[in-house]
């Protein structure tokens, strides 16, 4: 009488097979499913639009990298310019202490 029925326990396999009977090969999918069916949830369309419609793209990952490597060579940078100064103001100092021997 009943055959078809699938039943679970878990939510996951359920969403397995929802997924596999209607063609669904991402959960991103899903979440915009899930979003579209609550509209009136929507919010703000730009990052609705980011979420769900786009791809994250590869070169956040890379920005993020190159932000981080610039801080450390910026850090570098600034520990060099210091050893500079440390330096002409020792030899300034040496060269005036010269005077006085």
């Amino acid at each position: 009488m009943l055959g078809d029925i699938f039943t679970r326990d878990e939510f996951g396999s359920y969403r397995e097979r929802f997924c596999y009977l209607l063609g669904v090969k991402n959960d991103m999918a899903l979440k915009l499913l899930h979003k579209t069916q609550s509209a009136k949830n929507l919010g703000d369309l730009n990052t609705f639009l980011r979420d769900f419609m786009l791809e994250k793209p590869q070169t956040f990952s890379a920005a993020k990298q190159l932000v981080s490597e610039f801080g450390e060579l910026n850090a570098a940078h600034q520990a060099v310019i210091t050893a500079r100064r440390q330096i002409e103001t020792l030899t300034r100092q040496k060269a005036g202490a010269n005077k006085w021997i």
